[in-house]
């Protein structure tokens, strides 16, 4: 196993191998730029052989995406991860996570949601019944999102923000911390506040 990253992302997934029963002796290499991080020495993507498994440790989506399509070449897997804290309600042969996403501690996913690919469930986030969430999407630590949501691609949902049954994230958001959303959010929107509303849309 080898992370992808030297940041905070990289270091929560790193202490959470070994409650994954991954031997640190054998796993937790990272892929990157510096010389060492965590006492371990860095590799580039070209020493490591093609077949290994690889999480992209990048909190940003679009940083995250143009990381995994740099790897792409590589002939890596992109596994998921789930920490052992975290509660998923998946129903029968129901396909809930999609390949290269991190479910973190005591995050909790209900029936019938589907999270996309690359995507991060971030620690104590709640995401219940028959939600969507797209393809490198971040969902922040505390937020709530009550049954039906949607969330497009690559948008951040900041840190203990909550939306309603519902409501409609659009892709290429940033939606600021403690957000309240009980209305629909456009494509390309920078939104926050109670209620959330669009302050500006992006470029």
């Amino acid at each position: 196993m080898f992370i992808y990253g030297t940041g905070g992302h990289a270091k929560v997934l790193f202490s959470a191998l070994p409650e994954a029963n991954f031997l640190l002796s054998e796993t937790g290499c990272f892929l990157g730029r510096r010389s060492q991080f965590l006492g371990r020495s860095i590799f580039t993507p070209d020493e490591v052989l093609p077949g290994n498994s690889v999480l992209i440790a990048i909190g940003d989506g679009v940083a995250r995406q143009k990381v995994y399509e740099s790897l792409s070449i590589y002939n890596f897997q992109f596994p998921y991860f789930i920490h052992p804290s975290a509660l998923i309600e998946a129903l029968p042969e129901e396909e809930t996570i999609g390949r290269g996403s991190h479910i973190l501690a005591k995050s909790f996913i209900g029936a019938g949601s589907k999270i996309g690919n690359f995507v991060i469930i971030n620690t104590g986030a709640t995401v219940d019944h028959d939600c969507e969430i797209g393809n490198f999407s971040h969902i922040a630590p505390g937020v709530n999102l009550c049954g039906g949501v949607i969330v497009g691609t690559n948008t951040l949902v900041g840190v203990g923000s909550c939306a309603r049954p519902r409501v409609r994230i659009g892709s290429n958001c940033t939606i600021g911390a403690g957000s309240v959303i009980v209305s629909d959010i456009p494509d390309n929107s920078l939104a926050y506040g109670n209620p959330c509303i669009v302050q500006k849309r992006k470029d």
